[in-house]
């Protein structure tokens, strides 16, 4: 069964992730999404507000050397080397299906109950 979650990630990366050239999302814990889980983007200053979404595929955790690894585009491993140097564990998403909305919502419109995630929060139905 698929939850929602709702994620903050800067707007450069969201981008990369709705033109599908950004394949994996890296985090520097161990995050507890499970495959199929629908996030929802909250793209952080300076757009601050939800433009996007993307389906979970796998989720893999381990070292962040590892991970990073997996990225193809040299730029985008190199970003995330730097993001994940010192994390003891991370986790890598892969993305499934990703969307950019017509649209940038204010959070408060599609959540009223929920602020900005410093990483990550499932939203309750």
């Amino acid at each position: 069964m698929s939850r929602s979650v709702l994620t903050a990630i800067k707007p450069v990366f969201a981008e990369g992730i709705y033109c599908r050239s950004k394949p994996f999302e890296f985090r520097r814990m161990r995050a507890k999404f499970r495959p199929c889980d629908q996030i929802s983007i909250y793209e952080s200053y300076p757009k601050s507000c939800l433009l996007g979404e993307f389906q979970v595929g796998q989720v893999i955790t381990g070292s962040s050397f590892d991970l990073t690894l997996m990225e193809p585009v040299l730029d985008i491993r190199n970003l995330a080397a730097r993001y994940l140097s010192g994390a003891k564990i991370a986790t890598t998403i892969e993305i499934l299906r990703s969307m950019r909305w017509g649209k940038c919502f204010d959070l408060i419109e599609v959540f009223p109950s929920y602020r900005p995630p410093q990483f990550y929060t499932f939203v309750k139905a």
